[in-house]
């Protein structure tokens, strides 16, 4: 017999609301049913499912970086709380109140310890259900306003309008191009040569550590080289400054085509965190359409082109390591541009 208070309920079984726990959330509480099994796995599984439906729309693969996120958010969010009882609205605000807060906590981590950088922006954002790219269209068109925060960027501009001006008064046609980090036998100054440097220096048996990281857009010099070529030999009027594109890629994608050429940079070569703060993903539709298609060679391709050159050259006694011996340039400062 248990003694009963007003209400009819069992005084040991009466609690305030506030501590009316339907679910222990803890790894150590089994299901003890099926309805409680199911509750347990189904938003985890909604949130991770999402995630990869998002991964496979914009066919991007799941690799190491992807399969930690999953992990973590499995472990944030599990096991879900059993709301079948609940009345629909109550369940709804209870399961979006979840996901806001997971969402706010993965988002503080990522972007405090700048892990966000290892993973393909548009499925992060599809994942948030959030719109891509705020105030732009990804990727970036040749027209998209330009806002310098460097006096490298303010001189770029004013070379550009320099042209517009010179069309403008005096009919002089010019063409302006737009390269990202170029790579290749013969880029050997700059920030974006270090992955350049990278390569000779795996081929000759030396460490070699790239300053920066995050994504960047990896355009082969020779590519570059025949833009530029053709864009003197095409029909052309105007004054116009066009991005340029070739593959837009993470360093650490760089570093595992790098090692697919050559093993040995598995080890020796290592790259930074740091994303260069200018926009990367730039469209080249503008250059097709006023000029036609320019060449662009894959990745590993022009990996292996160009240590096929440098192995060339070795074996000629001409290849210059002055940009390796000499000191190297102080690592990448993040400055917001576009």
């Amino acid at each position: 017999m248990s003694a009963r208070r007003p209400g009819g309920l069992p005084a040991e079984t009466r609690r305030p609301l506030m501590f009316d726990i339907r679910n222990n959330h803890s790894f150590n509480n089994a299901p003890q049913s099926v309805t409680t099994f199911v509750a347990t796995v189904l938003e985890p599984a909604i949130t991770l499912l999402v995630y990869l439906a998002a991964m496979a729309w914009y066919d991007e693969p799941i690799g190491r970086a992807d399969l930690t996120l999953c992990f973590l958010v499995l472990t944030l969010s599990w096991p879900g709380i059993n709301r079948f009882r609940d009345r629909l609205s109550n369940a709804a605000v209870g399961i979006l109140g979840a996901w806001l807060t997971l969402m706010a906590i993965l988002l503080g981590f990522g972007y405090g310890t700048r892990i966000l950088e290892l993973f393909d922006r548009d499925v992060l954002l599809a994942w948030v259900v959030l719109k891509d790219g705020g105030a732009f269209d990804w990727p970036l068109g040749d027209d998209v306003p330009l806002v310098p925060s460097t006096q490298y960027g303010v001189f770029k501009c004013c070379n550009e309008g320099n042209a517009r001006i010179y069309f403008q008064d005096h009919g002089i046609s010019s063409v302006g191009l737009r390269p990202w980090t170029v790579y290749g036998v013969g880029r050997d100054l700059g920030m974006t040569s270090e992955p350049t440097k990278a390569i000779k220096a795996v081929l000759l048996g030396r460490p070699y550590h790239i300053n920066f990281g995050g994504w960047t857009d990896f355009q082969y010099v020779d590519d570059v080289a025949k833009a530029f070529v053709l864009s003197l030999e095409r029909p052309y009027s105007g004054a116009k400054s066009y991005n340029l594109r070739g593959a837009v890629v993470t360093l650490a994608d760089f570093h595992a085509a790098l090692a697919k050429v050559l093993p040995e940079a598995a080890k020796l070569v290592t790259y930074g965190t740091t994303q260069i703060a200018i926009a990367y993903d730039l469209s080249d539709a503008g250059i097709t359409r006023d000029l036609g298609a320019m060449p662009k060679t894959a990745l590993e391709a022009g990996i292996r082109e160009t240590v096929a050159i440098f192995r060339q050259l070795q074996a000629e006694g001409r290849l210059d390591t002055a940009d390796l011996d000499g000191p190297k340039p102080p690592p990448a400062i993040v400055v917001d541009e576009v």
